[in-house]
């Protein structure tokens, strides 16, 4: 179930307090979404994340998140993404979870989501961090810096060292150096 900008009900969900069984439903669902992902294509909305705890926790670990559509995305992260990683052992995840739905939930359109990419990651601090949100194709060809820099790493490994556009010739080979980047 993914949480869209219009859905106020999981944030209400949210609102009550929280057992333990509900917590640990979440981040079984959070884990349960990532893992049936889908191959993106270049109209395919992702973002890339990557746990902020301790190194001997799995802090720096990883990945991009893929969706069909825009609102599977931001509905991901409004409700699933603060229960992904695990937070310092002390915290209460559900004040977290509180906050990034209201940040998402005031996102009207995909250059919001992205500006606010600032304060998701203040508030996710210890949890999760975003590094990049958008589009397949603009991972493929956007100048945006994180894209940029992960076409580069990608164009290196075959002894090339620029960070030129992805062309459909090499699609399905950058979908396979991305499905393990950051692992």
């Amino acid at each position: 179930m993914f949480l869209t900008m219009a859905d106020s009900s999981s944030r209400n969900f949210l609102m009550s307090s929280l057992s333990e069984a509900q917590i640990e439903q979440l981040q079984q669902e959070a884990i349960d979404i990532h893992n049936r992902g889908i191959e993106p294509s270049l109209d395919s909305w992702g973002f890339f994340s990557y746990s902020d705890g301790p190194a001997a926790a799995g802090g720096g670990l990883g990945v991009f998140h893929w969706f069909q559509t825009f609102q599977e995305m931001s509905g991901y992260i409004g409700k699933h993404l603060p229960f992904l990683d695990d937070g310092p052992s002390s915290d209460d995840p559900q004040p977290v979870a509180e906050k990034v739905a209201s940040i998402v939930e005031s996102c009207k359109t995909p250059q919001d989501l992205v500006s606010r990419i600032p304060d998701l990651n203040t508030t996710l601090a210890s949890y999760s961090q975003i590094e990049w949100a958008g589009t397949f194709n603009d991972l493929c060809n956007d100048e945006h810096e994180y894209a940029a820099k992960v076409r580069k790493d990608f164009w290196e490994q075959s002894g090339d060292s620029n960070d030129k556009a992805i062309g459909s010739g090499q699609i399905e080979q950058f979908k396979d150096y991305i499905s393990t980047y950051g692992i």
